[in-house]
């Protein structure tokens, strides 16, 4: 593709994005609206890593929902398995495939599937009637272009929530662009995730908010060592995220007065980062580790803390197989475990055919 395709490619994204934000957008952090699941990281690496990634470039099919832009042709044919037991029986299950129908193009699909079980259904007075199970969902595909040292990716996600006797629906498309430096293994990448609109509603009179998120990252390997350093700055469109507890202990001065609870400037800039590292100890090897700020401030216990906001990892690959496991830990009293099993279904495939 020539420079004149590609600035007219950003031309007409220019005019998508424009379309886009026709619609409402509503900024939603920390279960203020709907399809949070969809910020759920049900894939072992991007736990390992705080939840969130934009910019490491490699042949890891599940990177691309994190960034489209990612998408490679490394990718092509690699498949990722991944499973989440996560908190109160919750049960997720995540798909994600990568294929190329020519030597210029890659795509990459995926499903995401969260199984609340099944809730009591009760009338007003708390009489039990039945009950019902409770779901989300959401499926999609991708797609990258990249012109020398950049890459521009989309991805379409059609989304739907079931609640019982109400459910949701909604189109959601992640924008997002990397930065490949030409001599040295850093990049830099940029999301505009989430971005759509809920043509479904739960009720008509009631708003369907989609955790719209901006996020920016960047990923070094260190020359002479095998660790690879990634930094990711995320909740970009809301300059404040810091949420004050109102049922936090009340302090109060040597009057008996009450001390109103402030929203430090330092604080709210370090909640918005996330650290991440990955020890490259060998090519079939690797140990993943991170913390996340902002889920460390708001699930840590006001005397107590431990684990909570970091998470740790490790993947081993077997010729055309690999295994990841993490362990996240959202707080003191417990912490949730990420499988993923990814495999290079073109060289299983050929070895099964000889």
């Amino acid at each position: 593709m020539n420079i004149p395709t590609f600035i007219y490619m950003i031309r007409n994204l220019f005019i998508f994005l424009l379309c886009i934000f026709s619609f409402p957008l509503y900024a939603q952090v920390g279960g203020t609206g709907s399809y949070q699941f969809l910020n759920v990281p049900v894939n072992a690496r991007a736990s390992a890593l705080g939840g969130k990634y934009v910019s490491i470039y490699d042949d890891d099919i599940a990177s691309f929902q994190q960034n489209p832009a990612i998408l490679n042709k490394e990718m092509s044919g690699m498949l990722s398995i991944n499973y989440l037991p996560f908190f109160s029986d919750i049960k997720a299950t995540n798909l994600a495939y990568g294929f190329s129908p020519d030597s210029n193009k890659i795509y990459g699909i995926g499903l995401t599937f969260f199984d609340y079980g099944k809730i009591a259904e009760t009338e007003v007075d708390g009489t039990v009637v039945g009950d019902f199970r409770v779901s989300e969902y959401s499926i999609g595909g991708g797609y990258s272009h990249t012109l020398g040292n950049y890459s521009l990716g989309l991805n379409l996600k059609f989304a739907g929530a079931n609640m019982g006797p109400y459910s949701s629906l909604a189109l959601l498309t992640d924008i997002g662009g990397l930065f490949k430096h030409p001599t040295k293994e850093w990049t830099v990448g940029l999301l505009f995730k989430n971005l759509g609109y809920a043509f479904k509603r739960y009720t008509p009179d009631v708003n369907t908010n989609l955790p719209f998120e901006i996020i920016l990252g960047t990923s070094y390997k260190l020359e002479n060592l095998p660790f690879r350093f990634t930094l990711t700055a995320h909740n970009l469109q809301r300059p404040n995220i810091v949420y004050l507890d109102p049922d936090k202990n009340v302090k109060k001065d040597l009057e008996g007065n009450e001390i109103e609870q402030k929203k430090n400037i330092g604080d709210q800039l370090f909640r918005h980062f996330i650290f991440g590292g990955e020890f490259l100890l060998s090519k079939n090897f690797a140990v993943r580790v991170s913390y996340n700020a902002q889920r460390r401030r708001e699930l840590k216990l006001e005397e107590l803390a431990k684990g909570t906001g970091f998470s740790i990892g490790a993947v081993l690959k077997v010729k055309s197989l690999g295994f990841a496991y993490t362990r996240s830990f959202y707080h003191v009293t417990g912490a949730s475990n990420h499988l993923t099993l990814t495999v290079n279904t073109q060289r299983f495939l050929k070895k099964k055919a000889i």
